[in-house]
Order: structure tokens, then sequence, then C-alpha cells
């Protein structure tokens, strides 16, 4: 099978695609599609006499006329834009999966590389012909077959540019049918995603569950993308929730050197396993492809078998095969994605999803098993829960201990990363210990009197010390100094 991708039109970016629309071409599309005339010459009216200016760097250039293309930023232009490409692919477009089409960006499939050069070539024709232009740069080829992979695909004698991976909507697709290269992608977008919101992840003022809500509505949906259609194997698996669990330590600010355990991360910022979330998402993405009619295009391809014989080796991992295993896993079934009451719940049953399948709302529910081990419960910031509770440190048997006791016992229950720092501070404030606390400093003698001064002064600085306690009637004290001296 080759497949040649984004033989579409000439763009360096959208905009491109949209400038090259003629516009007798647009009404005449639009009263094809069975538009109504009234809505005709309203798009005509807001089309007619569109001006624009040129602005440089000297100035700006005259008003001209603007006599074809679509409207940039317009909300209507995408539409406009749909029905032109619906009305000009008509006669060479075919049914998917043969033909896919997404705004601008067209993937022809075909059986053999004769069959994509005759169609790309038609399809070439079909949109020149009508002002449009398919662009030499952008259009690859990739060849999935090893029988086909020598030949080359020419298009109007240039030699169109082979590839072994492409990208189309998001997702990569390579000609061996791995998912290696899409699975690091999805690794560098969540760090991208990371990255915009590490203001908030990485503050120690914020808790670790509102950090963990940031993280699952932000960093996850990235690095999910698109891994509903994908089979993992367990290293892709494990690439994607070691990078997880990297960017919940930088977020908690704990290190591997502190020897916490994941589940307690996890715990911590009550976050999922990421392969259970691809796992319930991927069921999920199948039962909606058997909810579907037949003809559904994903119902036809999860049920299409390829003619030929597989390569000798290993058989290579199916999407059937991933998601059997997840099936079997969850103990469902193919027939249980029919039952739309478990997962659709409604008024009268529970929340249910993929990976609870057998759902009983008139069950009685039972508290899930704790993450944490009940020895040591990991916190977010406990001086104010635990830290300073009675039994750790102000209880009457233990006698308000130091630093150094009230850290063995803190630890003996708890664990965060500043624990040391916050017990150090709590103690340091506490007003009972401050009182009671001793003076480390030597104890002052008896009183000796001044010296007698060497030399006489020259130059004195008088100054009173007044609202002193009364002492025998008396509360200020006068203080000479000799300014060279510094003689009292």
């Amino acid at each position: 099978m080759a497949v040649v991708v984004n033989p579409g039109l000439d763009r360096s970016d959208l905009e491109k695609a949209y400038h090259r629309v003629p516009r007798e071409e647009l009404w005449y599309c639009m009263r094809k599609s069975e538009v109504a005339e009234k809505y005709v010459r309203v798009v005509q009216d807001m089309y007619e006499m569109s001006r624009t200016v040129v602005r440089c760097a000297v100035g700006q250039t005259e008003e001209f006329k603007v006599e074809v293309g679509l409207h940039q930023g317009s909300a209507l232009s995408p539409f406009l834009f749909a029905i032109v490409m619906d009305q000009l692919s008509e006669e060479v477009r075919q049914e998917s999966p043969w033909t896919i089409m997404f705004g601008d960006d067209i993937v022809i499939c075909s059986e053999s590389r004769e069959q994509v050069e005759e169609n790309l070539e038609r399809w070439r024709f079909a949109l020149e012909r009508r002002g449009m232009k398919v662009s030499r740069s952008k259009t690859e080829y990739m060849c999935v077959n090893k029988r086909e992979g020598s030949g080359t695909v020419r298009l109007q004698g240039e030699e169109v540019k082979k590839v072994q991976e492409f990208k189309y909507l998001g997702s990569t697709v390579q000609s061996n049918g791995e998912c290696g290269k899409e699975v690091k992608k999805r690794v560098q977008a969540g760090w991208n995603g990371w990255r915009k919101v590490s203001g908030v992840l990485c503050d120690r003022k914020i808790s670790a569950r509102i950090k963990g809500k940031v993280y699952r509505t932000v960093v996850r949906p990235a690095m999910l993308y698109g891994l509903e259609t994908v089979s993992l194997r367990k290293r892709q698996e494990s690439e994607l929730e070691v990078a997880e669990l990297k960017m919940l330590r930088f977020s908690l600010g704990v290190t591997r050197l502190d020897r916490i355990r994941n589940e307690y991360i996890r715990g911590t910022a009550h976050v999922g396993r990421l392969g259970d979330k691809v796992r319930e998402a991927r069921l999920r993405w199948f039962g909606h492809v058997q909810w579907r009619e037949s003809e559904y295009i994903g119902r036809r391809m999860l049920d299409m078998e390829l003619p030929g014989r597989r390569q000798r080796g290993r058989p290579k991992r199916r999407y059937m095969d991933g998601i059997n295993e997840d099936m079997k896993l969850v103990d469902a079934s193919v027939e249980d994605a029919e039952d739309r009451v478990t997962h659709h719940p409604g008024t009268t049953n529970g929340k249910a999803d993929t990976l609870s399948p057998h759902h009983d709302p008139t069950s009685t529910p039972s508290l899930p098993e704790p993450i944490l081990p009940p020895l040591v419960v990991l916190v977010p910031n406990p001086m104010e829960s635990c830290g300073g509770d009675p039994w750790v440190h102000e209880a009457r048997s233990l006698g308000h201990p130091g630093i150094q006791c009230t850290t063995t016992l803190v630890q003996n229950w708890f664990w965060w990363p500043s624990l040391s720092q916050d017990v150090e501070e709590y103690v340091g404030s506490c007003a009972t210990c401050t009182q009671s606390r001793t003076s480390r400093q030597l104890l002052t003698g008896l009183l000796e009197p001044l010296p007698v001064p060497r030399r006489p002064w020259s130059h004195m600085a008088v100054d009173f010390i007044t609202d002193l306690p009364d002492s025998g009637g008396y509360n200020t004290i006068l203080v000479s100094i000799d300014q060279f001296s510094k003689a009292c």
C-alpha cells in the first residue's frame, strides 16, 4: 500500500490556501451545494468592493481591490472554504480511507505506486483548472510496502519527496507501523505544557492537591492526545510514566535522593497511573466505534483485513491485540460495549467508566484501598494540622521537647520535603519554649567602678536616657562620653 500525504494546496501557511479561492468559483460552489440564494447574495455583499493596503518599512501603499480569496480572520471563511473543497474534489474524491480530507490537508491512499501517481495527477488537474494550485514542496510520498519501496512518484515530471514518516492532524504516522516517534512527541508536548504552568506547579505556597488538578487539566491531555488509537508496548508506556513522574517530582520539590516511592508521589498529587488512563481512553474509544453504524470509517477500519502474507519473524503488535489485553485485564468483553446503560450513566445509576464495565449502582459502596502505607503519610504542609498538635510537641508527658526530638516524633508518622526546616521554625516560635528557655550566655559578675580617664577630656557628648523604671525616685540617667577616648 502506498500513501501520498498533503498533495493539497499551495500553502506555506493556511492563509495562502484561502487567498487562491476565486470569487466566481465560490458563488458557483455555494449554489451547487444548495445554499439559499439570499445567503449567497449576503456573502456577495460582504466581498463586494473589498480593499486593502500593504504596510512596509517606509509606510503604507495606496488602497487596491481584492478580487480573489477569502476574508482572513472571518468565522465564515472556514465554512466557505469547506464548501469549495467539497465541490472541487467531487469528481476525483474517493470514499474513506482511500481519500481523507481535512481543510487543505489531503491524504490519498492506493494499493500501488502507479495508482498513487495516477490519482495524484487527477487531483492536480481537478484543482488547478479551477484556480487552485498543488504545492510541490509540501507533497510527500510514503510507502508502507517494501516491494514498492524502490520506486518514485512524479508530479508533472517533478519527483515527489519520499519520507519514512509524516505528521497529519497532530499525529505522527510511520511507514513501519510503529508508534515510537509518536510517543516521543507526546512526551515533548507534555513537557512543553508543564513549562507553561511551571510557575504554578513549582510554587511552594500552592497545595499538592491544586498542583495535581492543574497537572491533570493542562499537562496530561497533551501527553494523551491521540493515544487512544495506538497500541502501546510496555516500554513505550514506561517512557510516558517516567516523564510524568519527573514532572510530579519537580512540582512537589522531591528528588530521587529522598527515596520516596512513586506511589507516594501519585498519592500526594492525587494523580492516577498514566497507563490506566491510556487504557481507559483506549477502551472508551473502542466502545464509541462499536456503537457506530457499520459504514462508519472507524468501524470499517477496525474490521478491515489486509490481503497478503505477514513477513517472517515476530508479528507486529496490532491495535486489537492491545484492546483484547485491556478487556482481559478489566474482565470485560466486546458485548459489554453494547451496554449503553452501564457506559452512559444517567439519573438512575451511578458513575461508570470503561475500566469498570460491570458497575452495579445498587451495590453498597466500599472505601477504596489506601495507596499509602498506614505508618507513614506523605502530606503537603502538615505543620498546621499535625506538627502543632499537642501529642507531637505540647503534650504534658513530653514537656515541649527540642527541635531534634520533635523532628523524630513527627518522622514516625509523617513526611514531607521540608520537614526539618518546618519543625525548626515551629519549635523556635513556640511561646512556652521561649519563656522557659534558659540563656546560654555566661552569668554576669559583680559590678566594677568605671576606670578613671588617663587624660583630660577635650570634646564631650552628653545624652539622657529617660523613661526608665523608678529607682529611689529617679528614672533618668545622664551619659557623658569623650569623643576621642570613648571614655564614659
